[in-house]
């Protein structure tokens, strides 16, 4: 993190870079037997085979993490940026693995984990509490609504045949909705869970049918039936039928107002710490805020904005690493 040497907002400059915060959009960590199988470069780009490893390196945001790893890794800056990143992966590949984690947490001052872990992937990540050594505060779980519908579906289409009459469908709808209830009712009763996850805006859109609990149960059995269709002779269940989509994401939000807990639409944030100094340091040099109201703001984007809305009942840990 950057030193507050002649800043000339000292208090903002402590706030943004020291104050505890609280990752409210994370994933697990891979396990150790399987980060290296995985490209390094996939850490600044989701594009994938020459386009990540050749064409990714062109990029701003490359350029920029190979001077800040470089610097989290104690290494000079070389002549061009892909010697220093072929240096760091060089570094890095020495470090046992739970030391390397740790090495990139300590800096962060993240006090506590929201883990959504709904990407699939299970069998290739840690489990939860195992990220809690690197935390004062013990991670929580952000529960993915379409991925609890799609592994119902999943169950449900398994009994069926090719071809399933209309009582069969008409049966598969009703028991998917019951499942559906009572696994995010459980979710809910959770206390290791603080939120429900719901991704209905890349799927369907955000104009959620809010009355989809009164839809016709018709146009549920069509969406169930087409979904089933899609499904023969693949692997994977995708939830991609607005009438659907729009019943899952209802029914999240009955068991979250019933239970106290948000359903919750994520946006990451990326370098949070440095811009939000950069961009209130401006303010408060243009004298369109005290220095007071922007440690406020910093410490409530970081830390109390989380806690309350997660009802996670924590206190600021002023040093945030174990």
């Amino acid at each position: 993190m950057g030193s507050n040497t002649s800043t000339p907002h000292p208090k903002l400059h402590a706030a943004a870079f020291t104050h505890p915060a609280i990752d409210n959009h994370a994933h697990p960590l891979l396990r150790s037997s399987t980060h290296p199988d995985l490209p390094f470069e996939g850490l600044i780009s989701e594009a994938s085979g020459d386009a990540l490893t050749s064409d990714a390196p062109h990029t701003l945001a490359f350029y920029r993490a190979a001077t800040q790893l470089a610097s989290l890794f104690g290494l000079p800056h070389k002549g061009s940026s892909q010697e220093t990143w072929d240096a760091i992966k060089a570094k890095r590949a020495e470090l046992e693995y739970t030391e390397l984690c740790r090495r990139s947490f300590e800096p962060t001052g993240i006090q506590c984990i929201l883990i959504d872990d709904g990407l699939g992937v299970r069998d290739i990540v840690h489990e939860i509490p195992w990220h809690d050594q690197f935390t004062h505060s013990p991670a929580k779980r952000v529960v993915r609504i379409e991925v609890v519908a799609e592994e119902i579906l999943t169950e449900i289409f398994a009994t069926l045949n090719s071809s399933p009459s209309k009582e069969d469908l008409r049966h598969g709808i009703t028991l998917f909705l019951a499942k559906l209830h009572e696994a995010l009712d459980l979710s809910a009763a959770d206390p290791e869970v603080t939120a429900f996850k719901s991704v209905v805006a890349y799927r369907s859109g955000l104009a959620v049918y809010a009355a989809a609990v009164e839809e016709d149960l018709e146009e549920l059995i069509a969406a169930f039936q087409n979904i089933h269709e899609r499904h023969i002779g693949s692997d994977k269940v995708r939830l991609q039928e607005k009438v659907l989509n729009d019943r899952v994401v209802c029914v999240a939000l009955q068991t979250s107002a019933s239970c106290g807990k948000p359903e919750s639409y994520y946006l990451g944030t990326l370098q949070g710490r440095q811009a939000l100094y950069d961009v209130l340091s401006e303010t408060v040099h243009a004298g369109e805020i005290t220095e007071a109201v922007a440690v406020e703001i910093v410490e409530n984007a970081l830390f109390h904005n989380a806690n309350r809305i997660y009802n996670l009942g924590l206190e600021p840990h002023t040093q945030a690493q174990r």
